[in-house]
């Protein structure tokens, strides 16, 4: 094929192919617009869900920081300021209290000497027993003493305290504790 008879047919191709295509594109003009405008309506739809989810996850975040913000002031006490407590005179007043869920409390788990064991899961009942004239340490082992705190901040009596320290009860219940080896249950 002579060069200026390919140029020519590969002008009229492309030509032809422009046309078609601009062509069916002049003729489904209307449904094109209106598909664009729907996806511009999802578009808004969509950004206006993202914006009101995000504003839903602040709410709630400050939410659960303003309701776990009592636990802060739950009072905190040391390992070893309760032990050397409970080694001195006044180890009478104090009331250890092991608040492990039963999760977190085994058939063979150790208790600290001298502790009682109530169920965090029914405290309104078990709050009654609680002596108003002691000064009341609560521990568990879980992360963070989440427990503990929690229930030392459903309590909310001033004398009740909480003990820091994540997981230290089994540790100090096994022999060498300055606690005394406690109960298995």
């Amino acid at each position: 094929m002579p060069f200026e008879q390919f140029i020519g047919l590969d002008i009229a191709g492309a030509a032809l192919y422009a046309l078609a295509y601009g062509g069916v594109g002049f003729l489904f003009r209307d449904f094109v617009a209106t598909i664009t405008r729907g996806f511009l309506a999802a578009g808004r739809i969509v950004e206006i869900v993202v914006i009101a989810a995000v504003i839903v996850f602040i709410c709630y975040r400050i939410w659960v920081y303003s309701r776990h913000h009592a636990y802060n002031i739950v009072p905190k006490v040391q390992v070893a300021e309760l032990a050397q407590k409970l080694q001195s005179q006044g180890a009478g007043n104090i009331l250890l209290v092991d608040v492990r869920s039963h999760g977190y409390y085994d058939s063979g788990a150790f208790r600290i000497q001298g502790s009682i064991r109530i169920e965090p899961n029914n405290l309104s009942e078990e709050i009654q027993m609680l002596p108003k004239d002691k000064d009341i340490y609560m521990y568990c082992t879980c992360q963070r003493e989440a427990t503990s705190t929690r229930v030392a901040a459903y309590v909310e009596r001033p004398w009740i305290q909480h003990i820091c320290d994540c997981g230290w009860s089994d540790s100090l219940a096994q022999g060498g504790s300055p606690c005394g080896d406690g109960p298995r249950e």
